[in-house]
């Protein structure tokens, strides 16, 4: 049975949580939300894998937690800057992680689309409009900057 330790207990924690007890082949370890990011480190209990939808300051508490178990990393938290982003990579020296700003198969197919797009349609001005919920916590959205690498690869234009 796998153990699941769910960090973020937002919108995205809940969904997960709900899918986590709804797998007879996963076990929830527990969840470790803004007001408990303390415990991470010391408290947590222990777990296979570690979820991470939650808040870029979260960033410390979970690589001590992956640094200390070796608990593998899914991570969905946006907001990182490139520092905060070579920290989760690095991490995968310890255990096995893996990042995206959206784990969305329709946006994974958009993004290889706008890619395709941007290459065959050379020379066009491309634009990126998003619009979210009045709850949304970063702007531009960690989709939003991933579609702009999508059709901006080599980062050639300056995003307005």
């Amino acid at each position: 049975m796998t153990r699941v330790l769910i960090v973020g207990n937002g919108r995205m924690g809940t969904i997960i949580r709900e899918l986590v007890e709804a797998d007879e082949s996963c076990e929830l370890a527990g969840i470790v939300g803004i007001e408990t990011m303390g415990t991470l480190a010391e408290e947590a209990p222990e777990a296979d894998v570690v979820i991470d939808f939650s808040h870029k300051d979260m960033l410390p508490h979970v690589e001590a937690y992956v640094q200390c178990t070796n608990a593998a990393l899914v991570s969905g938290t946006t907001g990182y800057d490139e520092d905060e982003m070579a920290r989760v990579r690095a991490l995968g020296g310890h255990a096995p992680v893996i990042h995206s700003a959206n784990y969305s198969l329709g946006v994974a197919v958009l993004r290889r689309l706008a890619a395709e797009a941007a290459e065959a349609l050379d020379g066009f001005d491309i634009e990126i409009v998003e619009t979210h919920h009045n709850q949304k916590v970063d702007a531009p959205s960690g989709t939003a900057k991933l579609l702009l690498d999508a059709v901006n690869p080599a980062g050639e234009f300056d995003p307005v």
